[in-house]
């Protein structure tokens, strides 16, 4: 639509029929194709008209609210009017926020949208469910809460440069006799910019995204240059004579191009050599770590380890390997022959996992790994159960919203022996929607059990009822395990 608006804008409305022209052929072609038959799926016209009438009610609230959008961008807006952060005083494992007035000026910092957004209450997707949103789907709002106010303009200045460069190149394009390659060139350039910033108001940035959007700044530039050197020879060709000439290099100057040159290549080396090591090392530590998720699904435990800790070894501050790396060991540990075993293994993964908190102290899957470590390591003695327990308290601090921290801290209430307080956290489990969610159900086994234990049979009932409604194969057998119980 820019495209052709601004092909109709420069040249001329007659100049923008072959645009409409060729759009419209592909659109019918592209509807056409729909509705030829494939063996052996459902017929494509349906799912055509199916995907089609979702449309319109994704814009509103009941249809979904852009997938969540609305919703996380309600969140994040309130992330950055009100500023929350943890409780430090009663948690000092946790770092303080410096200067909260000014967070809204710079911003949290770089990378760290998904922490703060957990610890203002997780999920605008849905409530309860562990699913936490690591993005803003939202560039302007996500600056916002990373850069500040002072990030939000240095990028509007930007893609406002930006514009500004394409304005001129389309004013000249507009002046000119005839339509030029350069001058369609920027009218397609300034439709990808619209789209770009159209997708970017409810898409995710991501680093591919960033990296494209730099290349089409550079490009803007490129063009610009081209379009001022063809202005430029053009005016002085008109105002020489007729009598051609051969410029004439002077032997000084041919050593300094050819000094430059040589740096050019120089700076060129240096820059491959520093990006292979600094900038390029994220992305060959996650394609490692990918390699390791596909090893892991095909249970070769050996290579899996191999390829997470290659992956730690080229990027140590990379979160996602040393994660993947702590759930691999985490499940050695359980399948350990001996305490001993099991002890080193749970040792290297509290390590790994602290390493990640090191550079994101608020991440809840490295404190809900540390929690889960804390726990193994206490029942298998090698740490006091107040310890598991803290590390519990504060994993479940750092993600208010959600309620499976809760439910670890829980069973973690229960095997110290402390039940209750393990009642409480389950019941503040149950109030962040474990009901609604299919994997919920143990929150009220809990609740049946020690309601139960406690005489308080009414209210073992009431959460033996919620619990016969869950679907999960393991639900059952707990049922019975409650009926079981002595009265």
């Amino acid at each position: 639509i820019a495209f052709v608006a601004l092909v109709a804008m420069v040249y001329g409305r007659k100049a923008a029929i072959g645009p409409i022209i060729s759009i419209g052929l592909a659109f019918v072609f592209t509807i056409s194709v729909n509705f030829i038959p494939v063996p052996g799926l459902e017929n494509s016209s349906s799912q055509l008209q199916a995907r089609a009438s979702t449309v319109g009610a994704a814009f509103t609230t009941e249809g979904g609210g852009l997938t969540g959008r609305y919703a996380t961008w309600e969140k994040s807006w309130q992330i950055f009017s009100a500023v929350p952060w943890v409780n430090t005083n009663f948690y000092p494992e946790l770092p303080s926020l410096q200067t909260p007035q000014l967070r809204q000026v710079f911003g949290y910092g770089p990378d760290v949208f998904g922490d703060i957004y957990q610890v203002a209450g997780g999920s605008g997707e849905r409530t309860g469910s562990g699913i936490l949103s690591r993005h803003a789907h939202n560039f302007p709002i996500h600056t916002l809460i990373e850069l500040g106010l002072l990030g939000f303009t240095a990028y509007a200045a930007l893609i406002a440069a930006v514009v500004s460069v394409l304005w001129v190149c389309l004013r000249a394009a507009h002046r000119a006799a005839k339509p030029s390659f350069i001058g369609y060139l920027a009218i397609g350039l300034s439709a990808v910019l619209a789209a770009r910033l159209l997708e970017q108001m409810a898409g995710k940035a991501q680093i591919s995204d960033l990296m494209l959007s730099w290349v089409l700044a550079g490009v803007v530039a490129s063009v610009a240059a081209m379009q001022q050197a063809g202005s430029s020879a053009t005016s002085t060709q008109s105002s020489q004579s007729e009598v051609s000439f051969s410029p004439v290099t002077k032997p000084g100057r041919k050593s300094v191009l050819s000094l430059v040159k040589a740096f050019s290549a120089l700076i060129t080396v240096v820059a491959v050599v520093i990006w292979w090591h600094v900038p390029l090392t994220d992305s060959r530590s996650l394609v490692l770590t990918a390699r390791g998720q596909n090893a892991a699904s095909e249970n070769n435990l050996a290579l899996t380890g191999e390829l997470y800790r290659k992956a730690v070894a080229i990027a140590p501050d990379g979160p996602a390997p040393r994660l993947f790396l702590v759930q691999g060991l985490i499940n050695t540990a359980y399948a350990a022959p001996d305490a001993a075993s099991a002890s080193v293994v749970l040792a290297e993964a509290y390590d790994l996992a602290a390493g990640v908190l090191d550079r994101h102290p608020l991440s809840y899957q490295a404190w809900q790994f540390v929690a889960l470590i804390s726990q193994m390591q206490a029942r298998k003695g090698l740490i006091p159960w107040a310890t598991a327990i803290k590390d519990n308290q504060i994993a479940a601090h750092v993600n208010p919203g959600q309620w499976p921290p809760l439910e670890q801290l829980s069973r973690t209430f229960i095997l110290a022996g402390q039940f209750d307080a393990a009642l409480k956290a389950a019941r503040a489990a149950e109030q962040l929607g474990a009901a609604n969610d299919p994997d919920g159900y143990f929150i009220f086994y809990i609740e049946a059990t020690l309601e139960a234990n406690r005489g308080n049979f009414a209210a073992s009932d009431t959460a033996l009822a919620i619990l016969e409604n869950f679907m999960h194969p393991e639900a059952q057998a707990l049922v019975n395990d409650v009926k079981a119980l002595p009265r």
